[in-house]
């Protein structure tokens, strides 16, 4: 398994969602279905690579536009990473991450792509963002932290100052 925990505001977001785009390898889905980026206000995305192929199963069912197809992801062996957007409840920053299980696919070309892809996406973040207690901070998180505004922690929201 491999994380990387952090917390973005929607600025934040829309520059790796940028970064994600100009990749050219990349494309965004909700959890539970491929849907144009139209979709893209569920909490739950899927990350899939066109050099991995798609996952195996994919049922295409016409709906409304955009047309959605709808797919069951395994989490060992589908090529896929999952991104947990950062979100705000009631004035507190709740933390984001991508998560992958590298290392599963039946190819070990598979899986060098598969890392490396996934690697690049963690260090974007870990070149740009601070580390504060496992997580990753962004410069405008830092600030609006700074400024008294609550982050949670895994669950936990505290008014520690930032460094704490």
């Amino acid at each position: 398994m491999s994380q990387v925990n952090f917390f973005m505001l929607p600025e934040d977001e829309s520059e790796f969602l940028r970064m994600l785009e100009a990749r050219g390898d990349t494309r965004l889905f909700p959890t539970r279905g491929i849907d144009l980026p139209a979709g893209l206000d569920s909490y739950r995305l899927v990350l899939l690579n066109r050099n991995l192929g798609w996952p195996a199963r994919v049922d295409a069912i016409e709906l409304e536009v955009p047309t959605r197809a709808t797919t069951t992801l395994d989490v060992f062996k589908d090529r896929h990473i999952e991104l947990a957007r950062s979100y705000r409840d009631a004035g507190t920053l709740f933390s984001g991450r991508i998560y992958a299980k590298v290392g599963w696919l039946d190819s070990p070309a598979a899986n060098q792509t598969y890392r490396r892809w996934y690697d690049a996406l963690a260090r974007w973040i870990r070149q740009r963002y601070e580390r504060q207690d496992g997580w990753w901070v962004s410069p405008r998180v830092k600030v609006w932290w700074q400024e008294g505004n609550p982050l949670s922690f895994g669950g936990r929201s505290d008014g520690r100052a930032f460094g704490e």
